[in-house]
């Protein structure tokens, strides 16, 4: 069974994430981005097949002085393996290295219809690769 992990403070969206998941058979993990951060990134590419992170409004209000080490972290996982942002409102400038590193890019999700079509499409790719060792990095 394939594995995604939730980075998001969220709970709610946390909530509706892995039900999505899990509904179409993965697994999802959560972590909030102060444990994701302290994460070794080869650890956790080697655990989960691809993370999905959340920018949304808490994100922006709670971690913006924080925007250069994520953005480092986002650099060294997007290596190792596939990263899909997801931003609540239209993504402003400060993160545009990471739509740059990451492999596909979701704005404006708010409801459950548009996360399921997410899901399906985040597993409807990676189901597509055959194993991790053939992730190509955006940054290649």
């Amino acid at each position: 069974m394939s594995n995604a992990l939730i980075i998001t403070d969220n709970l709610d969206t946390t909530s509706a994430v892995k039900e999505g998941f899990s509904a179409i058979g993965w697994h999802a993990h959560h972590l909030d981005l102060m444990n994701f951060l302290s994460h070794d990134n080869q650890d956790v590419a080697m655990q989960y097949q691809c993370a999905l992170l959340f920018v949304d409004k808490v994100f922006v209000d709670k971690y913006s002085n924080l925007i250069d080490d994520v953005s480092e972290t986002i650099k060294s996982c997007a290596a190792n393996m596939p990263i899909y942002l997801s931003f609540e409102e239209n993504y402003d400038n400060r993160f545009y290295w990471w739509r740059l590193r990451s492999k596909r890019v979701f704005e404006c999700v708010g409801d459950s219809a548009a996360m399921q079509e997410i899901i399906k499409e985040i597993t409807k790719l990676e189901i597509s690769m055959q194993n991790l060792r053939a992730y190509v990095s955006p940054m290649s």
